[in-house]
């Protein structure tokens, strides 16, 4: 079989009596960027999207941003904002993907696809009534036109609200400030994702794939951006990056890890199953909260330019970036920094995750382990071997 375009993972586990050994291969094209250096900058802005369809708008998002610092001309402020909406609508479909389709596929449940496909197909309207604005995702100095029916927004809200939570994102997200909490909840609605927390719960699996907390903050982001400013080391940094040697950790569990439940569950479980999957739950209310605010006027949306050049974005894996230098209007340089790449290093937080299980049944082995690299999540489809036979 012909391997995607996009590349895929190779996720090796060995069982062993200590433990597991763990080996992570990827073919993904981490220098494909180097098909701008010559074009034109709007060639890229109209290939990225295209070139990376998984989470696209965050893609162009960073590109728009590193293009237009390193240009020296700034977006509104109000662009800017509704940038930041888009990429929350992205990562608000991304997460219902993975809590209402291939969740419930792990753990033997039925999916919600019939209301997947509903707020799926609502989502991309939104984001494309967005994305078709010049004023948020052009070049143009033109403040956005776009305007979102607020009556359409609030029935989509209140759909998914209902389906994830058993009732308001914004309750949820008060509520919920520790494990008894957590557990109360669990215990008095029947949502999915409620009976899946349950579901890990009675299996006792609350710290599957423990393993050392290193995330990426937002106080490290500057020395990902000076590995990337020169273009000849930064092609080793993009396909294996690490920080003084900590091979970091991105995404939704790094973005949450100071709300207080998922400080709780931190404590308790570390960066195991449990944690894992609410921090999720939580990335899904957090979307739906600050969407609805933005939507309604009642509150705007904080977001981070480009520097030199250099800009990152929180897309719905993790962290982002893009780097690109231009002479002219021609790129002469360019580079992407995609979440994968840190969270599937070969001795990242999945091989540290994988090398922590101690199932000796080899079906349940295979189970903790899809559950581990479903709950963080590569962008690209991976192979699952374990044992020298399965290889």
């Amino acid at each position: 079989m012909a391997e995607p375009v996009e590349g895929k993972l190779v996720i090796r586990l060995l069982p062993n009596a200590s433990g597991n050994g763990v080996e992570i291969s990827s073919s993904r094209p981490v220098t494909a960027s180097r098909l701008f250096i010559g074009k034109q900058v709007t060639f890229a802005l109209q290939t990225i999207p295209l070139l990376f369809n998984i989470c696209g708008n965050s893609q162009l998002i960073s590109s728009l941003r590193a293009t237009e610092s390193a240009r020296r001309a700034p977006a509104h402020d109000e662009s800017e904002e509704w940038r930041e909406a888009l990429l929350l609508l992205e990562t608000l479909r991304e997460q219902l993907w993975r809590v209402l389709l291939d969740w419930p596929r792990l753990s033997h449940y039925e999916p919600a696809m019939e209301s997947l496909a509903r707020f799926n197909s609502e989502l991309n309207r939104f984001i494309q009534l967005l994305r078709s604005d010049p004023g948020i995702t052009g070049s143009s100095n033109e403040p956005p036109r776009v305007r979102i029916d607020q009556l359409h927004w609030q029935r989509l809200a209140a759909g998914i609200e209902e389906q994830v939570f058993a009732g308001s994102a914004k309750t949820w997200l008060a509520d919920n400030i520790g494990i008894c909490t957590l557990e109360q909840w669990c215990d008095r609605h029947r949502s999915l994702p409620a009976e899946l927390i349950r579901d890990i719960f009675d299996k006792r699996w609350h710290s599957l794939g423990f393993s050392d907390y290193f995330p990426l903050s937002d106080k490290l982001s500057k020395a990902v951006h000076d590995n990337l400013k020169d273009a000849q080391d930064a092609t080793g940094f993009v396909q294996q990056p690490a920080i003084d040697d900590y091979c970091l950790e991105t995404g939704p569990l790094a973005r949450h890890d100071e709300h207080p439940l998922i400080e709780d569950l931190l404590y308790l479980y570390g960066n195991g199953l449990l944690t894992r999957m609410v921090a999720r739950l939580v990335d899904i209310a957090d979307a739906l909260v600050r969407l609805g605010d933005f939507f309604n006027g009642r509150q705007g949306l904080p977001f981070r330019r480009g520097s030199r050049g250099i800009a990152s974005v929180e897309a719905a894996r993790g962290q982002l970036t893009h780097r690109v230098e231009i002479e002219g209007d021609r790129i002469t340089g360019y580079t992407i920094l995609a979440p994968t790449e840190w969270n599937f290093h070969p001795r990242g937080v999945v091989a540290r995750g994988l090398a922590s299980l101690r199932s000796t049944n080899a079906e349940q082995l295979r189970q903790q382990a899809e559950f581990i690299i479903h709950a963080i999540d590569p962008c690209v489809a991976y192979d699952l071997q374990i044992g020298e036979d399965d290889a």
